[in-house]
């Protein structure tokens, strides 16, 4: 997620997605970026291609409206869809925790080398 203060200062909200995560405007070529959000490198669903070649068969850029310029890949398998993004998938909390938890695991022991944290009486 984008900072509030980050959202606040932005010009326009154009190019921002549904769930504050992106700012395309910090793409070089922000018109013709697409976001895909739980889509793999090495998986597409079968009507990707299709999509793609549309996309550069008749020049379409996101404010065309043709293809959203952020979408979610329904299902997780080659047979999935993809729609528009309209909101931030549900956190694992677990998995939040736990991330949590070792950013201060990894600051307590940042602190610890630099000699920022001490045990014990000052000699």
């Amino acid at each position: 997620m984008l900072s509030g203060g980050y959202i606040a200062s932005l010009e326009t909200d154009k190019y921002l997605s549904p769930d504050r995560a992106i700012d395309a405007s910090t793409c070089r070529y922000p018109e013709r970026t697409w976001f895909i959000r739980d889509l793999h490198h090495d998986s597409f669903p079968d009507n990707f291609p299709r999509a793609v070649m549309n996309i550069m068969k008749y020049d379409y850029t996101v404010s065309d409206g043709v293809y959203a310029q952020y979408l979610q890949w329904k299902d997780g398998n080659i047979s999935g869809e993809v729609e528009p993004l309209k909101e931030a998938p549900k956190e694992d909390t677990k998995l939040g925790s736990f991330f949590r938890f070792l950013k201060a695991l990894f600051d307590f022991l940042t602190k610890l080398i630099k000699g920022e944290i001490t045990f014990g009486a000052e000699q």
